[in-house]
């Protein structure tokens, strides 16, 4: 079959194109994607295919670098094909970011192929991974200790990306380039041996060959199997509930009746899914970090334990919870005078409002909404967070420490931290949401109430 007929034909078979699809497609000059340009550029008029090209100059090889950019310039001109050009400081982005060069221009690539598509109102990126990306992808994956969605490789396609030669090896590409006499360029850094995926490139794939010929092929369909393997994972573990709640620290909850039972696997899926749920990208974790999450199962209450992206995971009674740290705005210590108004704690409001008692009158019962007599206060109001030595009325003669409530109520030791507290001096009077002091409730010989309504998610 010839070269284009085969790429067409997987193109067909994971539906990566539809006619009239607009593409954004990222050139850097090299071989595969020049390859890539040729094949689109080949289908455009039986697809009715808006094509544009994409180049990003890195910045960092200086005047070859420039070199590559008027290349694809005039490789688009001689075919064409509408261009732009791009010229970002990669060593820039990666010093400020903490970042490999690598890393920095892989993120400044795709930021760049996604603001163009917006921006000209395309529906596609067509980028130019090959076989041999794939391989090499496995097996970097495999050597960091990476899941199962990482043994599958590179994916044909996600979101609006899509890999059209990714069952293409190098040498077939390189060999059809030849054939058309299409010249193309070669990043000099991609010969040497300082990334990991060159050493892998030029080093392991190479000895792995001369055990077997058929190596690279034999990865390429294990990642394939894999992926099957994996989509059934994914489909088990998204039946697991996640319950996200918001606040000072972003959280999710998932109950441990929820996985008991689940192979390891699957609820290794469902501990990347809550992470990635909060911190938005999963590629750090690995499976040592998930080992440790698992192990919290059978644990005593309280143990936790560090993961990447800031990531805090904890069991709290019959739950495992994840929890993002990020920077808080609650302050302890704000007084509250008697007088109708609001006052912040964090991202939350406590409304108070004294008005005159009646009998009769309604008295507010939800968790978020209630009244106190006014006339049993005798000191100062705050409204803050817990303190230690804090105590509420359990009873008219009984009183307990806040923290022994906390603890028959379940509240894990991350939350306790956040509750809001309406006390007088150590004598909490509301632990907002959870209880109302027996020592401030409305009876007969009550004149003035004062209702209290707090109000969560308020954003300063």
């Amino acid at each position: 079959m010839h070269f284009i007929d085969q790429i067409k034909k997987f193109i067909s078979e994971n539906d990566l194109l539809d006619k009239g699809d607009k593409v954004v497609v990222g050139v850097s000059g090299g071989a595969d994607s020049v390859c890539l340009l040729h094949v689109l550029n080949s289908l455009k008029d039986s697809l009715e295919l808006d094509i544009l090209a994409v180049h990003i100059n890195h910045m960092i090889r200086g005047a070859e670098a420039d070199g590559d950019q008027k290349f694809v310039e005039d490789l688009c001109d001689g075919l064409g094909i509408k261009w732009k050009c791009f010229r970002i400081d990669v060593p820039s982005l990666a010093e400020k970011d903490n970042l490999t060069e690598e890393e920095a221009g892989r993120n400044a690539r795709y930021e760049t192929f996604y603001s163009v598509m917006k921006e000209n109102g395309f529906n596609k990126i067509a980028v130019a991974h090959n076989s041999d990306d794939l391989t090499e992808t496995v097996i970097f994956n495999m050597v960091r200790g990476s899941s199962i969605r990482g043994i599958s490789g590179i994916p044909v396609k996600r979101g609006e990306i899509i890999r059209p030669l990714l069952q293409t090896s190098r040498k077939a590409i390189e060999e059809y380039l030849r054939t058309i006499g299409q010249e193309y360029v070669t990043d000099s850094t991609n010969l040497e041996g300082i990334y990991s995926r060159n050493i892998i490139r030029h080093e392991i794939l190479p000895k792995l060959k001369e055990l077997n010929k058929g190596a690279d092929n034999h990865i390429v369909r294990l990642a394939s199997e894999m992926e099957e393997v994996y989509d059934i994972i994914k489909c088990s573990a998204e039946s697991v509930s996640l319950e996200k709640e918001s606040g000072e620290n972003d959280r999710i909850n998932i109950l441990i009746s929820d996985i008991d039972g689940l192979s390891k696997l699957i609820r290794s899926e469902v501990y990347l899914r809550a992470l990635e749920e909060l911190a938005g990208k999963r590629k750090d974790v690995t499976a040592t970090h998930l080992s440790a999450v698992d192990e919290l199962i059978k644990m005593e209450n309280g143990k936790e334990l560090d993961l990447p992206y800031g990531i805090k995971v904890y069991k709290s009674y019959d739950k495992i919870v994840f929890v993002r740290n990020t920077p808080g705005k609650r302050k302890n210590g704000l007084t509250i005078v008697s007088d109708d108004g609001k006052y912040y704690l964090g991202d939350g409001i406590l409304e108070i409002k004294k008005v005159k008692y009646e009998k009769g009158m309604e008295i507010p019962s939800e968790d978020m909404y209630k009244a106190i007599d006014a006339g049993k206060i005798n000191d100062i109001l705050r409204f803050r967070l817990p303190e230690d030595g804090d105590f509420i009325r359990i009873s008219a003669s009984g009183s307990k420490k806040l923290k022994r409530l906390f603890t028959d109520m379940k509240i894990d030791k991350m939350r306790r931290k956040a509750i809001p507290i309406l006390a007088a001096g150590n004598e909490v009077i509301w632990a907002v949401g959870l209880r109302l002091s027996e020592a401030f409730k409305i009876d007969d010989d009550t004149e003035d109430i004062i209702y209290l309504k707090y109000i969560e998610g308020i954003d300063e």
